[in-house]
């Protein structure tokens, strides 16, 4: 018996809801024993599972007015199937999922809600998450120039924030733009690295990616390991274009060091020293390359014989990296 898994999927993305579960049903059904086990199975129960929900919540999404509350009622189902996902250990793997086909459709109608519900609307009226949310449904489906768009309008009001910077970079990445992804990822990992927790899928590909499972490997905390990703970008050379800081940038950095210095050299508590070594050493090396810069020898060799004693190996890096 052909399993028809084109026209289900098909049926999914189209929002044919009792289509797609009535043909997982039916095949279901009428499959014989020896096809239990198999990927078309699976994927039928899972359809199935898929098509039924939908198609039991149908009247509420028809009943659902305005834009911006059908893309919250999405959101809504997509955090429930999640849970559902993991109740029945439903396959996480392309090949033998339909999940991928569904997660689209649901960040399809996610973005094309609050994108309707955000034209013409000026910024002070919006929701910042649900444009972020916008955002990021428009990155789920691939939509690279709409994502843009979108984190520019925000990052024009907010260019310090981490996130922004963050998403910018990936979708710069995708663009094939590599300065700039270059420039967003350095500034959002030095605002706060800890911005990769919810969206460690969009780290870069390549030497990037080498240096994250690296670091997965090692006996780190969360939050030391995201510092440490970052510390490690900047001490190898990854970023090429150096980035322009004004004297008052320069002096509130130098501010925020030796705050965090102090906790560094004064704290008893290992786990806490552990975590906060290299965000000491990650902003050491920023102040170490624009004391230089800026010809202030004295700063110069202090910063460099304080990162010299936390961690010669960082030193050595960074000095390798900035011949």
């Amino acid at each position: 018996m052909e399993f028809p898994e084109e026209e289900i999927r098909n049926s999914l993305i189209a929002a044919n809801f009792g289509r797609a579960c009535q043909l997982a049903k039916e095949w279901l059904e009428a499959a014989p024993l020896e096809l239990r086990n198999t990927r078309q199975h699976k994927i039928a129960e899972e359809s199935y599972v898929y098509g039924r929900f939908f198609f039991h919540r149908q009247e509420r999404i028809n009943q659902t007015p305005g834009s911006a509350d059908k893309a919250r009622l999405y959101l809504k189902f997509l955090d429930e199937l999640i849970e559902i996902r993991k109740e029945r250990e439903l396959s996480e793997t392309i090949e033998n999922s339909i999940w991928p086909d569904v997660y689209k459709m649901i960040h399809m109608h996610v973005a094309e809600g609050f994108a309707r519900a955000f034209a013409g609307q000026k910024s002070y009226n919006l929701d910042q998450t649900e444009v972020i949310q916008l955002a990021v449904s428009l990155i789920e489906i691939n939509n690279w120039p709409g994502a843009k768009e979108s984190l520019l309008f925000m990052y024009k009001m907010n260019p310090k924030n981490a996130l922004y910077n963050f998403l910018l970079s990936h979708v710069y990445y995708q663009l094939g733009e590599m300065d700039l992804f270059l420039t967003h990822l350095r500034e959002a990992l030095f605002i706060k690295p800890e911005v990769i927790e919810e969206y460690e899928k969009y780290l870069p590909e390549g030497a990037f990616q080498k240096i994250w499972d690296h670091l997965s490997g090692e006996d780190f905390s969360k939050i030391a390991r995201y510092r440490y990703f970052a510390l490690y970008l900047e001490i190898n050379g990854s970023y090429k274009i150096k980035r322009e800081i004004s004297d008052k940038e320069l002096e509130k950095t130098e501010e925020d060091f030796e705050k965090l210095y102090l906790q560094f050299k004064d704290s008893k508590n290992k786990p806490f020293l552990e975590d906060l070594k290299p965000r000491v050493l990650h902003l050491l090396a920023w102040l170490m390359y624009y004391a230089e810069e800026k010809k202030k020898l004295d700063s110069l060799e202090r910063y460099s014989s304080i990162m010299k004693k936390i961690d010669q190996d960082v030193y050595a890096n960074f000095l390798e990296s900035n011949k």
